[in-house]
């Protein structure tokens, strides 16, 4: 099989999430599938270009859009990354949320997606502890995740917190939320 490991997380950083896709890379890989990583700084062209003057602008609406303003950076650079393999993918492992509605919108629902969830919090709330987000900035991204959720058929849950976190988030059409 050819399999797509998709996360916004880069080598750069010291992650559990890096940990566990080397892991399943590794494993996957000798089990005789093709593993590719994809990662939004893998994104070319106006994708770029468009989410670099996105997360640059964000200065204009204050501290509250910042985080929306990556989010939605993230978002468009992982669709073109998936967009461009799409027709040599046959299931796609995303490490976070926003990475797996982007894989979905770009394959059209054509290949399978998987989310891991990962969080130890719902990613909301983390911004907001860290005041990165009240107001219409909280609003805009409620909605955003809200979104996200909706849109998500298969999660696995590697831990009993992300489980609870799952079951506890409306999900519009998931059909797997609990597995371990």
């Amino acid at each position: 099989m050819n399999i797509v490991l998709a996360t916004y997380v880069t080598d750069s950083v010291t992650s559990g999430v890096l940990k566990y896709q080397n892991e399943l890379s590794y494993h996957l890989s000798h089990r005789g599938h093709s593993v590719d990583i994809a990662t939004p700084e893998q994104a070319t062209g106006i994708f770029r270009l468009l989410t670099a003057l996105l997360v640059k602008c964000e200065g204009i609406f204050g501290k509250q859009s910042r985080r929306l303003a990556v989010e939605i950076g993230t978002f468009g650079r992982m669709y073109s990354v998936i967009k461009k393999r799409r027709g040599k993918i046959d299931v796609i492992h995303c490490m976070d949320i926003s990475s797996g509605v982007a894989a979905q919108l770009a394959t059209r629902g054509a290949v399978p997606v998987v989310v891991t969830a990962h969080f130890n919090i719902h990613p909301i709330h983390e911004a907001v502890e860290r005041g990165e987000l009240s107001g219409v900035g909280l609003r805009l991204t409620r909605r955003v995740f809200e979104f996200y959720f909706s849109r998500i058929r298969c999660f696995i849950s590697p831990s009993h917190f992300s489980r609870a976190c799952i079951q506890n988030i409306e999900i519009g059409r998931a059909s797997c939320r609990e597995r371990v």
